[in-house]
């Protein structure tokens, strides 16, 4: 049993075969057209060099003979020929609907794997938008965390800023305290410690107070501590006067007493360089005297 392949050859060489009679037939006379000339397969294949040279030499020996011989392989191969062809036919009818069959099935294959294919693609072009709608997103919001952090690298720039300026501000305004806490009377600082200590002794129970009670020891060494740390600390700066968890102490309310303090201080300034220049005047005629007292000792020894 010929191949597919080869039944599809045969198939395309009867097909050459029947255009080029075609193309040839286009060419001929209407004469030529009209002559039916019927030659099967098999006739075609007696047609060689050795059958015409057989038929030759028969034509020379017997004319009549050949005739007959002839006419009996003709009848011969007529029967021959139609049983050959009618089972050729069904042959070739067979392979060709064998051969439909098979493609048949192959498109049906290919069919559904084109289906699949198609749909894989769209499957795929699906996940291929999500996933670039995911990217889209991602690099959205990546782009406000860059804004934002943006955003706050600004906010920290600026605190930083201000937290400079305040500490510059902060710089100055302790010098300010430190020139006010100079320009404080010591007698302030002494009786605020003297307040802070006294809060301090208030929780003590009641009994500390009766005289001769239990605590009237307590309460005399508490006083005499008092006096004790009152005589140590106003040797002290007046800034140790308070720390930082207490309220800060502000002798000056306002400005004005600062004004006052200052035109004291102007006074005393005042006062202090007159005395300086009565000391001077006096050192002055102190020293005139000790040269005219000098010269009077010198000019009386001779």
């Amino acid at each position: 049993m010929p191949s597919d392949v080869e039944v599809f050859a045969m198939r395309e060489e009867e097909r050459r075969v029947k255009q080029e009679a075609k193309e040839k037939m286009k060419n001929q006379s209407i004469y030529d057209k009209n002559v039916v000339k019927r030659k099967n397969f098999k006739a075609l294949l007696s047609e060689d060099a050795d059958d015409l040279q057989f038929y030759e030499q028969l034509r020379k020996r017997d004319s009549d003979k050949i005739l007959i011989n002839r006419q009996t392989r003709a009848d011969r191969h007529f029967v021959k020929e139609n049983l050959h062809d009618f089972i050729a036919k069904k042959r070739e009818m067979f392979l060709v609907q064998y051969a439909l069959g098979v493609k048949k099935e192959e498109m049906r294959k290919l069919e559904e794997i084109a289906q699949a294919e198609e749909q894989k693609l769209l499957d795929d072009e699906k996940a291929l938008e999500e996933d670039a709608g995911k990217a889209e997103m991602e690099t959205k919001a990546k782009l406000e965390k860059i804004q934002e952090i943006k955003k706050l690298n600004v906010q920290i720039m600026s605190i930083r800023s201000d937290m400079s300026k305040n500490e510059d501000q902060l710089k100055d305004l302790q010098r300010y305290r430190q020139f006010l806490d100079k320009l404080t009377p010591r007698e302030f600082f002494d009786e605020h410690t003297v307040k802070k200590k006294t809060a301090k002794t208030k929780p003590l129970s009641r009994k500390s107070i009766f005289p001769g009670g239990p605590g009237a020891a307590t309460a005399a060494a508490l006083a005499a501590g008092d006096e004790d740390d009152s005589g140590a600390n106003s040797d002290e700066d007046e800034g140790e006067a308070w720390n930082e968890d207490d309220e800060p102490l502000l002798y000056f309310h306002t400005p004005q007493q600062l004004l006052d303090i200052f035109a004291e201080l102007e006074e005393n300034n005042l006062a202090l360089i007159q005395n300086c220049q009565e000391t001077e005047e006096t050192l002055e005629e102190l020293k005139q005297k000790i040269v005219d007292t000098e010269a009077r000792m010198w000019v009386g020894s001779f």
